[in-house]
C-alpha cells in the first residue's frame, strides 16, 4: 500500500498527468512530424498559431479535457486541420517600412527642392514649399 505522502504527490500531479500530458504529446507529435518532414510544398507545418486558432473554436468547450479518447481535446487536435497558410515572400519588408520609405521621399523631395529655390533666391516659393510639405505631410 502507498504511503500518504505519495497518495498526496500522486494527487498533486493528477492534473499534469491527465490533462497536461496527452496535450502536449499531441501537439509534438504534430510538430515533429511537420519538422521532420522533407521540404515539399504539400506539407503544411503548424506552428503556434494553429494551435490558438484550434483552441478559439467554440465547438472546443465541448471536448473533455482529461485523457485520450475519441472525445478529448487530444483526440480532436489531431483531427483539427489547418484553416490558414502562411505564404512566405520579401513583400512583407515593403508592406512593414511603407511608411518609412514614403518619408524619405518627401525628405528627398524637400531637400533636393530647398537648394534650388534658395540658389534662384526665391524665399516667397521657399516658404510656401515648407509650408505645404509640413501641413500636407500624412501622419498615419
Amino acid at each position: 500500500s502507498a504511503s500518504p505522502q505519495a497518495a498526496a504527490g500522486l494527487a498533486q500531479t493528477r492534473f499534469l498527468r491527465e490533462v497536461v500530458r496527452p496535450i502536449y504529446e499531441t501537439t509534438c507529435c504534430l510538430f515533429s512530424q511537420t519538422r521532420n518532414a522533407p521540404a515539399r510544398k504539400g506539407i503544411k507545418p503548424w506552428n503556434y498559431d494553429d494551435m490558438n486558432e484550434f483552441f478559439w473554436q467554440p465547438q472546443c468547450l465541448a471536448y473533455s479535457l482529461r485523457g485520450t479518447g475519441e472525445d478529448s481535446v487530444a483526440a480532436a487536435l489531431l483531427r483539427s486541420h489547418k484553416s490558414h497558410f502562411e505564404r512566405h515572400s520579401w513583400m512583407h519588408v515593403v508592406h512593414a517600412f511603407h511608411r518609412v520609405y514614403f518619408t524619405h521621399a518627401v525628405v528627398l523631395h524637400v531637400i533636393s527642392c530647398v537648394p534650388a529655390l534658395t540658389f534662384a533666391n526665391h524665399k516667397l516659393a521657399l516658404i510656401k514649399v515648407l509650408s505645404s510639405v509640413v501641413v500636407d505631410f500624412p501622419l498615419a
